[in-house]
């Protein structure tokens, strides 16, 4: 229930107008656990890696694509 819970909260987050949705996502995920009885530096280490696996994520996944891209066959 508690992670069900902090998805959808931390989904309804990324609506709020902001760069990534860096500041709202991570202020409810990390209020949500807090509410669920994680501890606040816990929470907060949680928040934080998340979010730094998924941006490295999309760098990595870019990076390869732009190599991938390099090795294509340019037909035209």
């Amino acid at each position: 229930a508690c992670a069900l819970v902090t998805f959808i909260v931390g989904s309804i987050a990324v609506i709020v107008p902001t760069p990534n949705g860096a500041g709202p996502w991570h202020f409810a995920v990390k209020t949500m656990l807090i509410l669920y009885g994680v501890g606040d530096v816990d929470a907060l280490n949680f928040v934080l890696i998340v979010h730094s696996v998924q941006t490295l994520l999309v760098v990595a996944l870019g990076v390869y694509a732009w190599t991938a891209l390099s090795f294509t066959n340019k037909r035209g």
